[in-house]
């Protein structure tokens, strides 16, 4: 066959089953099968030859076997590469210019706020939202990494495998011993696509759980409010419209956050197949949790707000609905987090923070499991990823304060307040100020992007994306 870059090697050997007959009457029948072996160096070889043997049985099956796995009209060799370049190198000079360009850092508070303190209770809620045991399918996505372990990143020993292998050596590419691939032995690379992932996801995805998040809280507070003069107007007028107005207002705007996030993925489809998988996940999780939670009036302790919980409960119920119906929402999980953790009553803040902490440990996850690193070492990577969220965080919400100032959202009277609380003040006030906080959300890894991007090409796959 032309197509084929290399030899395929066929092996076929002939049985004889015996098969005991059922009933009184049926006797016992010897069957012969045929057993074929299939040996190739190039997975894709071997993927053409059994789409050409099985595709007369793609009417039966209702699909083409193995179509999805052939990418050309023939196999093609593996380009070479030049042991020079590292691609690991290029991204930590990309990650130096964005630090330098993030402004500085806000001085704390001297004494937390009642949005930005978390009790107890809240405290409790929050663990259990970004526990590994909650069932959003989160380990079933690699971040990118396994397209990274076998395009880029390639090992030839865990980083903790023994002690003087622990200590930092260069990360520049050596020549491996098979194909004369470039073999990067260091856990410096993993760290510097890690980091790069944890700023990244945080600077496009936590605009849009806080926007979720401060939407929620509005609308509780427009339901629950008092007609007072110091009660915001658009508050006023979403109250007096009725709780079922609000809800379809509610629905209305999370379903254009989830449709722009949609829009910032449609290039990156694994990425955004995984946004999706997990926003079901968490959607279904969070109905049931806050159904659970009415059932046994376990808001009591008046943390869980009873409008905020009720209107999560409703609009959740709704999205994990949806999600089935032809053309309906598509339920990316930065929204559906925002929206679950203030029905939950947890602080915007802490709701980013805890967001982009699962997203880092996911991704760290899936590096094990990759046998990228030992679970000893991950434990000292883990703890140099939160300054990497952090800057995608301040990033995101600098070039969020900005956007709303220059589409005249700022609320008045803010100008002594720190930047997170004239932010978050902006997000409650209106939707167009939360429609104008994730207008300039993106990505800031184009590398690691565009490795992701090749998940589905892959021959072999650990990982769902």
């Amino acid at each position: 066959c032309n197509s084929l870059l290399e030899d395929v090697h066929v092996g076929v050997s002939r049985l004889t089953l015996r098969h005991e007959g059922t009933g009184g009457e049926a006797q016992a029948e010897d069957i012969e099968v045929a057993v074929v072996r299939l040996a190739a160096v190039r997975g894709e070889d071997l993927a053409r030859v059994l789409h050409a043997c099985l595709s007369p049985l793609s009417s039966q099956l209702g699909l083409a076997p193995y179509a999805d796995r052939i990418h050309g009209s023939a196999t093609l060799p593996a380009l070479p590469r030049d042991p020079s370049l590292s691609p690991t190198r290029a991204m930590e000079r990309t990650m130096a210019a964005v630090r330098t360009s993030l402004p500085p850092a806000a001085a704390p508070a001297r004494e937390p706020r009642a949005e930005t303190a978390i009790d107890a209770s809240s405290q409790w809620r929050m663990s259990m939202l970004v526990d590994t045991s909650l069932p959003t399918g989160g380990f079933a996505h690699s971040a990118g990494l396994e397209a990274a372990k076998q395009l880029l990143l390639r090992p030839m020993r865990r980083a903790d495998s023994d002690p003087v292998s622990a200590a930092p050596v260069s990360a520049a590419p050596v020549s491996g011993a098979g194909g004369g691939l470039p073999v990067l032995i260091s856990e410096q690379p993993l760290g510097v696509l890690l980091a790069a992932s944890a700023r990244s996801s945080a600077r496009l995805l936590s605009p849009f759980a806080a926007a979720a998040h401060s939407a929620l809280t509005a609308a509780a507070r427009s339901s629950s409010a008092t007609a007072s003069g110091d009660t915001p107007a658009e508050l006023r007028n979403q109250r007096l419209i009725g709780n079922a107005e609000i809800d379809k207002i509610l629905f209305d705007e999370w379903r254009q956050l989830d449709s722009a996030l949609s829009a910032l993925l449609a290039g990156h489809e694994p990425a955004s197949r995984a946004s999706r998988m997990q926003g079901a996940a968490l959607a279904r999780v969070g109905a049931r949790w806050l159904t659970d939670a009415q059932a046994a009036e376990s808001d009591h302790d008046g943390v869980i707000l009873p409008m905020a919980a009720a209107l999560g409960l409703r609009l959740l119920s709704r999205v994990h609905g949806a999600a089935g119906e032809q053309g309906g929402t598509l339920g990316h999980a930065a929204p559906i987090f925002g929206l679950l953790s203030a029905a939950l009553g947890i602080p915007l803040q802490s709701a980013v923070r805890a967001f982009s902490f699962a997203n880092a440990r996911d991704a760290l996850s899936s590096a094990i499991r990759l046998d990228l690193v030992g679970p000893l070492q991950a434990v000292g990577l883990m703890s140099t990823l939160a300054s990497a969220a952090r800057d995608g965080e301040r990033a995101s919400e600098h070039a969020a304060w900005l956007a709303i100032i220059k589409a005249g959202h700022a609320p008045l009277g803010s100008s002594g307040a720190d930047g997170e609380q004239m932010l978050h003040e902006a997000l409650l006030a209106s939707s167009a100020a939360r429609w104008a906080s994730v207008r300039h959300a993106a990505g800031s890894a184009p590398v690691l992007d565009t490795l992701h991007s090749c998940h589905d090409l892959l021959e072999m796959r650990l990982f769902q994306t």
